[in-house]
């Protein structure tokens, strides 16, 4: 009897081995490698591959836990998707969009976060860099106009008002000029999802 119970468990642990051994192998057989690196705070948690569009589910949602400051992730699919710690570990880190095109893709996760390695996530790292610049000036530029109100100079307040638009604008111009540049996918079609183009009136 305690045999039959010994090969049981024998049995179970096989096949639980045999499972996880296969699951691996379909992963790291997908044609996006995306190799990441965070800081120690992040040490042994669970990193996510989370889908920007759709449904954050068990079967788009994919997970690996963080070892010598290292993950990674390997897919099959062509999407955006989001690299994040899960949410009561990212008080420290900034969340960062990918493109999980065929290729190997290096990425940082810290407080600011980054992508290289395939040509659209180049792409979009630059446009994240340029993305945080414009931010950061278009926030200065009102915080000005703000205190020129109350100050009472409203020509000044006014004046730093349309340089903020004009910096959205250019802003607006230089993501859409991105998406027409790019060919039909997933990152072209999240630029346009920005600021779509208004169909002339008839």
């Amino acid at each position: 009897m305690n045999s039959m119970r010994r090969f049981c468990q024998i049995a179970i642990i096989a096949f639980a081995l045999i499972a996880f051994v296969g699951c691996q192998q379909k992963s790291k057989g997908g044609a996006c490698h995306i190799k990441g690196t965070t800081d120690e705070t992040l040490e042994g948690k669970k990193m996510y591959l989370v889908p920007l569009i759709g449904p954050a589910t068990d079967e788009t949602v994919d997970s690996t836990v963080v070892i010598n400051r290292k993950f990674e992730f390997f897919t099959d699919s062509n999407k955006m998707a989001i690299i994040r710690p899960a949410y009561y570990d990212r008080a420290f880190s900034q969340d960062l969009l990918v493109v999980t095109e065929p290729g190997e893709i290096e990425v940082s996760i810290d407080t600011v976060s980054s992508s290289r390695g395939t040509p659209n996530n180049n792409r979009l790292q630059q446009w994240k860099e340029d993305t945080e610049k414009q931010n950061a000036l278009y926030v200065k530029l009102l915080k000005e106009a703000g205190r020129k109100l109350k100050a009472g100079d409203s020509v000044a307040r006014q004046r730093l008002r349309q340089t903020a638009d004009s910096v959205h604008n250019e802003y607006v111009t230089m993501t859409r000029a991105m998406a027409d540049s790019l060919d039909e996918g997933p990152l072209k079609r999240f630029f346009l999802s920005l600021y779509p183009k208004k169909s002339p009136k008839k």
